[in-house]
């Protein structure tokens, strides 16, 4: 009988121990320890289109928006998403660990990174409680939006609202303008 192979369970402790390299981004989900590359140009550049939007239409009284930022629920979640935006009531400067609400989480999906990001993470924002989810796609060119583990992600490829969650604000967010130029198979 073939015995299970036992991954080993870090805490944030412990991740916080390990040797920090260049282009290595380090998370948590509940214990299991994502490793992910530097993200290429094409990333870069799509976070900060999305960073413009976001920033251009919520206020700072109302919320911030952070690239990256940080969901910590210690001991053993440590989750980095490219874009997050939290309520402002939490202010600015304060330590990830003691802001406990998220409005959204944004990640880049990569080859690299797409069955954690749709699969895992989605399951972990929303179970944590984050109110959207987005899984911003350069390949497809779409934006897949989530905001309950019962639904399905709505794909967005043209311009859309981001309404704020208990608020009356919201965001147009242009998916054309979100990926203009970028073409073909990419490196994200």
């Amino acid at each position: 009988m073939a015995m299970p192979a036992l991954l080993p369970r870090y805490t944030v402790d412990q991740v916080e121990e390990l040797p920090e390299y260049p282009g290595v981004r380090y998370e948590l989900l509940d214990g299991l320890l994502l490793v992910s590359p530097a993200p290429a140009s094409v990333h870069a550049v799509v976070t900060s289109r999305i960073i413009s939007m976001l920033m251009a239409g919520i206020p700072e009284e109302v919320a911030y928006v952070a690239s990256p930022g940080e969901l910590r629920l210690e001991p053993f979640t440590s989750l980095v998403p490219d874009v997050l935006v939290y309520p402002a009531k939490f202010g600015l400067g304060a330590p990830w660990k003691d802001i406990t609400e998220w409005l959204l989480a944004v990640e880049i999906v990569s080859p690299s990174s797409a069955v954690y990001d749709r699969d895992y993470k989605r399951r972990a924002y929303l179970a944590l409680g984050v109110q959207d989810y987005w899984v911003v796609d350069p390949m497809q060119r779409t934006i897949e939006v989530s905001r309950s583990l019962d639904d399905a992600p709505r794909i967005e490829r043209r311009v859309f609202r981001y309404d704020v969650p208990g608020t009356s604000q919201w965001v147009p967010i242009e998916v054309p303008r979100v990926f203009r130029a970028v073409r073909g198979l990419i490196r994200v």
